[in-house]
């Protein structure tokens, strides 16, 4: 051996280091959820994958060197070594030894989930030294000796908890170690996909160019942002608004102020996370960074933020710069791939060695999972883009006191009207994290604002039919069902919203036993049933009795706001739309109305 292959004591692997708390064994709610949020984006036995990945590479050579000093050995066709990699414990301890021979002065180091000595199966994932979180993560990895799927949607759920972590992440390498198989992945906001399972006793060199591999890999080649920098000042983005312009960097606060990542922590999603921001030159946080995939169908948000300027709607983000800097079709170009697939209802008995394809079906295009148009093609393609907005916004569940949160509810109404009758547009995804609060000194600035116009509708375009759009759970009753998008869905979103940030009370997560975690189980025609009972008198009152104490005065708008959306001509819970212009004033009147009143009784009381 290379006496500078010879680790120094120094770069010894630290046994005693740990990935972050992970279960053996998923909740059954949780497992749900994985593949709620998986399945119809799955790809396996992508053609093209071992070679865009672990094929002439920048650090090809040295693995090649590698395989040369461990001269591997064979007899009747399999390793003579591969006996000792069956157990967890044996794949670990060969990968600790192999780490400290050969991969010594990194970056990072492989770390494991449970003792050594477990024989069931557990985690390794490459992680940044020294640290135990998720957000040092770099490679994910599970070794399991029991069944194929179980392990499989443990490594999906590290896969959610990296992405949480590191909501700009651009994509995460991940392998499966099932029995002699070996399965490696990629994780992305579009899906996963898979190479084609090798057997780690026939083809051993796979085995030490991929776990070399992803250790010498790159931040980039690892899918880490190549957006976001870090200097002694904190994290900053380049940007540069125009050819005549030097290139700027813009320095984030240290906290998001929205996250869709850290509620759900589905990975298959727009990824949005907001940031507050300031100039290289200023100490003042008078920006906003918004980071988001957004589908290639969606509206371009610089030219729809450039004509609310013209056509002067109020209360809308300003734009400052807008970018786009990766796609999901150049992340995967050169992969070809073949059907979407999901888990079948059945467990397979056929062997593990034909990996992923074993335990799924191919998705037929009428499956709830989603449109007939999205999945008339391979994959999803999403754009990565970065927008830049003012004013400062902070997110809904940071209010300081009732009558701040319920006037920025007011004024983001009142942006909506403006933005659907003076900008003929329509938003189509009011979120908790697309209303911002906004700390103004002057009474005349609106504060609340809308943002995200990414998904907006001009009205003189079609709306999409069986177009989806937005989170399930703020979702109104008429698009869960099948009815097209219209103002009148956006003001039962508003409800929606209110009802979860009074019943988070502050935090961004439900009480584990609230009515509205149910809002994200099932399909959307579920969903829009489930909501159906709900917004029922009886039921709705069973809602707002979760209210904290501090804020159960708000029963009353509540209740107030759901008579208002739901109470027709003719009884009976009504989900239509009266599209006249003195029905849509009305409407905007009486909630905006609403919301005066509720404000007025908090500042008399």
């Amino acid at each position: 051996m290379d006496a500078a292959m010879t680790p120094s004591p120094s770069s010894h692997y630290n046994n005693q280091a740990s990935l972050p708390s992970q279960s053996l064994r998923l909740s059954s709610l949780l497992e749900e959820a994985i593949l709620e949020d998986i399945n119809g984006y799955i790809f396996g036995a992508v053609e093209g994958f071992y070679d865009k990945y672990f094929v002439e590479k920048p650090w090809s050579n040295r693995t090649k060197i590698i395989l040369q000093v461990l001269d591997l050995k064979f007899r009747d066709g399999r390793w003579t070594e591969c006996y000792k990699l069956k157990t967890y414990s044996g794949f670990y301890k060969w990968l600790l030894r192999f780490q400290a021979i050969f991969l010594t002065g990194q970056d990072t180091q492989y770390k494991y989930s449970k003792a050594p000595s477990h024989h069931f199966g557990g985690s390794i994932v490459l992680s940044l030294p020294n640290e135990s979180s998720w957000a040092s993560v770099q490679v994910i990895g599970e070794f399991r000796s029991g069944t194929y799927k179980a392990g499989f949607l443990r490594l999906c759920g590290q896969a959610r908890e990296v992405f949480a972590s590191q909501p700009i992440r651009r994509f995460l390498h991940g392998f499966y170690v099932i029995g002699d198989m070996m399965e490696l992945w990629v994780f992305d906001r579009s899906g996963l996909y898979s190479c084609d399972p090798f057997a780690i006793s026939q083809h051993p060199d796979q085995l030490v160019n991929v776990m070399a591999g992803y250790f010498l890999m790159s931040h980039k080649e690892r899918g880490g942002s190549t957006l976001m920098q870090e200097d002694i000042n904190g994290n900053y983005i380049k940007y540069q608004l125009d050819a005549s312009t030097s290139i700027a960097n813009l320095y984030l606060d240290r906290q998001p102020i929205a996250s869709t990542s850290t509620k759900d922590k589905n990975f298959i999603s727009d990824g949005l996370v907001c940031y507050r921001a300031r100039h290289s030159n200023s100490n003042k946080l008078d920006l906003v960074v918004k980071l988001k995939w957004r589908p290639t169908w969606g509206s371009f948000e610089k030219r729809i933020l450039d004509l609310i300027k013209e056509k002067k709607v109020c209360g809308v983000s300003e734009p400052v710069f807008h970018g786009e800097f990766d796609s999901t079709k150049d992340l995967r170009g050169g992969l070809v791939f073949g059907s979407r697939l999901m888990f079948s209802n059945y467990d397979s008995r056929g062997s593990s060695a034909t990996g992923i394809l074993n335990y799924t079906e191919e998705v037929q295009s009428t499956s709830s999972q989603g449109t007939e148009l999205e999945f008339a093609v391979p994959f999803k393609n999403s754009l990565f883009c970065c927008t830049v907005v003012s004013p400062i916004g902070r997110s809904l569940h940071t209010f300081e006191t009732v009558s701040e949160l319920l006037e920025a509810f007011r004024d983001a109404i009142k942006c909506h009207r403006s933005l659907y009758q003076d900008g003929k547009i329509l938003h189509q995804e009011i979120s908790d994290g697309n209303i911002l609060i906004c700390d103004s000194s002057s009474s005349s600035d609106p504060r609340g604002v809308l943002i995200d116009m990414e998904v907006v509708r001009e009205l003189r375009k079609i709306a999409k039919k069986g177009e989806i759009i937005g989170a399930g759970r703020f979702m109104s009753i008429g698009e869960l069902t099948g009815s097209t998008h219209t103002y009148r869905h956006d003001l039962e979103s508003f409800l929606y919203v209110l009802l979860y940030v009074i019943i988070c009370g502050g935090s961004e997560e439900l009480p584990e036993t609230s009515r509205l975690c149910d809002w994200t189980e099932g399909d959307q025609f579920q969903l829009g049933q489930m909501k159906q009972v709900d917004m029922q008198p009886e039921e709705f009152e069973s809602i707002i009795s979760e209210f904290p104490e501090n804020l159960k005065n708000l029963s009353d708008l509540a209740k107030h706001l759901r008579r208002i959306l739901f109470q027709g001509t003719t009884g009976g819970l009504w989900t239509g739309t009266d599209t006249s212009d003195e029905g849509t004033n009305a409407l905007y009147e009486n909630t905006i109305h609403a919301f005066e009143s509720a404000i007025n009784s908090t500042v008399n009381s």
